[in-house]
């Protein structure tokens, strides 16, 4: 049977059967399906708006890019049925059948899937905001990705082990908690864990790839608190992976729903761009030329090229001694560059000078640690001395040396010249007469 683009509107086809029938781009709406049988149905792009298919089995249909919205699918059989971006927004599932169902990039907003069976669903990517799954079966679906929201209903929810990615290569569901697979969840605990992920529903979480500068972050949130007086913008948490940061932001304020997400979504936005200017990746930081050439005046002395001299004997004692296991006769050349980063950075605006400073404390105590810091973390701590550079613009002449003294200090760290090459390619833009 065939009924591409047919026009079934308010058509009673309850009791009936369609097995292998063609519905796609069929306009169902308010049709009756009741306990019809529509396995292996093709329904995909059908409109099927307020039509009842309450009873129905829908085994192994296909609803790819289908509008469900409104639908009554009450005890419907939806097993493996392929639901790809089927809009069920506000639909009725109540004890619904769609044990291995495909739900990919689906829209189940307001839906009710109360004593539903998803088991071994596919949920990757939808939306279930403000969804009711009170009592469902939700163990080992797969929701990557899916668009929780902080209304959405798991009371007494069933889940004993859930799946949290896609492994693409081998075309199955990984990521499996619990992890051990002779696990699950005990009695409330996969509850207590959504908890937590909608906890976070309220945060925006801004990645840097190349280290941390605290001065440019803080300056940065503070202006952003300036623009959104109605919000509580605070930094709650910082995570950090093989030198990759996540510092996660809480957002406070009175909005609920969509005018919460909306404000998340400004808030992360103005974050990047803040952070962007304060980089100097949008416009070069404007500072007084008069300010600046007094205080490079200061700086010319410690202009450090290939033979090291006898600058001040620093950072003796621990440091020195922790520093020589690791290094061994690169000691003195490694604590003199740190000094001249250090007298360098006297010479630059306040805010970047004050910048310098923690990224040098953090790498001297780095240096301290007993176990040998690695590389990685290394490379962190000078793309973070880098970026400061880079904030500056065109702004101070010594830049170049001060990025030359990096150099040379990566070099006895061990840290090769290839780690820093993007920050170093961005400096050959701002100063053409760099050379490395």
């Amino acid at each position: 049977m065939k009924l591409i683009d047919a026009d079934l509107s308010d058509a009673d086809l309850s009791e009936a059967k369609c097995l292998y029938a063609d519905f796609s781009n069929s306009k169902l709406v308010h049709a009756k399906l009741c306990n019809t049988c529509l396995e292996f149905v093709d329904l995909s792009s059908s409109d099927l708006i307020y039509a009842d298919l309450s009873k129905a089995n829908l085994s192994y249909a296909s609803l790819y890019d289908s509008d469900l919205g409104e639908a009554n699918l009450n005890q419907t059989k939806l097993i493996s049925a392929n639901l790809v971006r089927a809009d069920l927004f506000n639909a009725t599932l109540r004890k619904a059948d769609l044990d291995k169902a495909i739900l990919i990039n689906a829209d189940l907003s307001s839906a009710d899937f109360c004593d539903a069976n998803l088991h071994g669903a596919d949920l990757r990517k939808s939306g279930v905001l403000n969804t009711n799954f009170t009592r469902t079966i939700l163990t080992g679906t797969c929701i990557e990705y899916w668009q929780i929201g902080s209304e959405t209903n798991f009371n007494e929810v069933q889940c004993d082990y859930i799946f949290r990615t896609y492994d693409s290569e081998n075309k199955k569901f990984s990521g499996r908690l619990p992890v051990n697979p002779q696990s699950t969840f005990a009695p409330g605990e996969f509850e207590k864990w959504i908890d937590v992920r909608k906890g976070a529903l309220d945060t925006v979480d801004i990645t840097f790839t190349d280290g941390i500068n605290w001065q440019e972050l803080f300056h940065s949130l503070q202006r952003v608190r300036e623009r959104h007086p109605e919000a509580h913008i605070a930094i709650r948490s910082m995570e950090e992976v093989n030198g990759i940061f996540v510092v996660r932001f809480k957002v406070e304020s009175e909005y609920t729903g969509d005018a919460q997400q909306q404000l998340n979504a400004d808030v992360e936005s103005q974050l990047k761009l803040q952070l962007a200017e304060a980089r100097g990746e949008i416009r070069a930081l404007e500072r007084s030329l008069d300010n600046t050439l007094e205080k490079l005046s200061m700086a010319s002395k410690y202009t450090i090229h290939g033979g090291v001299g006898n600058l001040a004997d620093v950072n003796n004692g621990d440091m020195r001694a922790t520093i020589h296991n690791h290094y061994g006769q690169d000691t003195d050349t490694i604590l003199q560059k740190l000094e001249a980063l250090r007298e360098y950075a006297k010479s630059f605006p306040e805010e970047e000078n004050e910048a310098i400073q923690v990224h040098l404390e953090g790498l001297g105590q780095d240096l301290q640690q007993a176990e040998k810091p690695s590389t990685a973390r290394l490379k962190t701590r000078l793309v973070g001395l880098l970026g400061v550079v880079l904030a500056l613009g065109t702004h101070i002449a010594t830049a170049t040396d001060f990025a030359n003294n990096v150099l040379e200090l990566a070099d006895k760290l061990a840290v090769p010249t290839e780690a820093l090459q993007p920050q170093l390619q961005q400096l050959k833009e701002i100063h053409p007469e760099f050379e490395w």
